[in-house]
């Protein structure tokens, strides 16, 4: 699969399902900490 494949998969989801995506992929590729930001609970007011 192609990276622009995936970027149309993308513009598919739903705005809270790319929030979530966007989380895990930080969590899986970037964050450094012991605090997995896909696990924390957001307050949507």
């Amino acid at each position: 699969m192609k990276a622009e494949e995936v970027i149309e998969i993308i513009k598919n989801l739903e705005n809270g399902e790319r929030w979530k995506l966007l989380s895990l992929l930080y969590d899986e590729y970037y964050n450094k900490s012991d605090i997995k930001i896909a696990d924390l609970e957001y307050d949507d007011e």
